[in-house]
């Protein structure tokens, strides 16, 4: 991506301080639309889907919930 942000027009070559700002800018955007993505999907696994559709494969053959590795396939079907 730092090829394709833009800079100061004061840059100098050597250290271009403007595109570095802009890139530590791209940079935290881009962890906190992570960071939002990924506490949403946390949260709407935990309060939508049942506990017992997360249970996981039995030692006596008893198949897997059908959410267990796959919670929001689930919740989207």
């Amino acid at each position: 991506m730092m090829p394709l942000v833009k800079g100061s027009p004061d840059d100098q070559e050597p250290r271009p301080a403007g595109k570095i700002r802009n890139t530590q800018h791209l940079l935290f955007t881009a962890a906190l639309i992570m960071s939002l993505f990924l506490l949403s999907t946390a949260l709407i696994t935990t309060l939508l889907i049942p506990a017992d559709a997360f249970r996981s494969a039995g030692p006596s053959g008893e198949p897997a919930g059908p959410a267990n590795g796959r919670a929001l396939a689930y919740w989207s079907r």
